[in-house]
């Protein structure tokens, strides 16, 4: 108990709440869970509380889920980040014979995406192995069905 009674003490919580609430864990750990049935609430502080010390007597128990944010609420004030502009990532390109290319790069994706589409129009196959393939075999790639499939990191090891 101790330990935790310093760590709240830490964080700002005076001994009258903390003895309350250890007591609470006390009565708790004393009871044994005979709840068969249980409802999903979102934690609506205090109120939440009184909820649940009202139902500890039943057979109902309730399971907290979290609540409302900001974003949910207001969903218009955060635009979506658009994943084309995520760099150090790895990324496939699907071309019309149903090949993939798959690459990776360090800058944005829709950068290196760009620099494939103008390479392939270039006819420059040095700077692209996408290029080389689409020259070849005179194909194009579906850049609408392009795809991250995952992340790179810049960690090297020695």
């Amino acid at each position: 108990m101790l330990f935790f009674h310093s760590k709240l003490r830490a964080n700002g919580y005076d001994d009258k709440f903390i003895k309350t609430c250890w007591k609470d864990v006390k009565e708790m750990q004393n009871t044994r869970s005979t709840k068969t049935r249980y409802i999903k609430l979102p934690y609506l502080g205090r109120r939440t509380e009184y909820l649940r010390k009202s139902l500890f007597n039943t057979d109902i128990g309730i399971t907290l889920v979290g609540g409302n944010n900001v974003k949910n609420i207001l969903p218009s004030l955060y635009t979506k980040k658009d994943s084309r502009d995520r760099a150090g990532v790895i990324y496939q390109i699907p071309c019309e014979c149903n090949k993939i290319y798959t690459g990776e790069t360090g800058r944005k994706f829709r950068i290196r995406e760009n620099e494939h589409r103008m390479a392939i129009l270039r006819d420059d196959t040095r700077t692209s192995t996408l290029a080389d393939h689409c020259y070849t075999h005179s194909h194009w790639p579906n850049f609408d069905k392009s795809k991250i499939v995952g992340t790179g990191s810049t960690t090297f090891l020695d």
